[in-house]
């Protein structure tokens, strides 16, 4: 999708770029008019849909760190992608009960807005006071690189997605 949307457009400016060089007859490029820039795209394959069962979804919580739980059932509850989880403060406003994040999308601005449900309310109280900045945050389990054994951390999109490999390994979940 990323190639389809970027490529054919980004090749037609160059090419366009090249014929304004080249206004002669001495383009080694075809640069007719009538070239088929949509042809160019490739074929896209269906979105292929894979969710936990219930038995699935115990076993991961089940081997999943304890400070990751909230995140992953807000991430399981929302479908947001993991940088869209990497949630500020700023971005939550319980009193209106919305969430404002930034989506992925080849617009600079294309921002998205979550109506907070009582469950995602929940978990978002759960989490209030461990950091002022970001919502979702991990206990660190060992003293290095910077961090504090005991101390709270910002997660990261990394470390999200480590934690979830790991949890899915021990918990045998496969194809997913």
């Amino acid at each position: 999708r990323t190639v389809n949307a970027e490529v054919p457009e980004l090749l037609s400016r160059l090419y366009r770029y090249a014929a304004e060089q080249w206004s002669d007859d001495r383009s080694p490029l075809d640069l007719g008019p009538d070239r088929k820039w949509e042809k160019m795209k490739l074929r896209v394959p269906k979105k292929r849909v894979r969710e936990l069962s219930a038995a699935e979804e115990k076993r991961l919580f089940a081997a999943l760190r304890q400070d990751y739980h909230a995140i992953v059932e807000f991430a399981i509850i929302t479908g947001l992608r993991r940088a869209a989880l990497m949630l500020r403060w700023s971005q939550v406003d319980m009193a209106a009960g919305r969430i404002v994040y930034e989506r992925k999308s080849i617009e600079d601005d294309d921002i998205g807005e979550l109506p907070i449900s009582a469950r995602m309310r929940q978990l978002l109280a759960g989490q209030q006071g461990h950091s002022r900045t970001w919502v979702f945050t991990y206990v660190a389990h060992r003293t290095r690189d910077g961090r504090v054994k005991g101390r709270r951390y910002p997660i990261t999109e990394e470390g999200l997605r480590t934690a979830l490999q790991r949890a899915v390994k021990r918990a045998k979940i496969t194809d997913w």
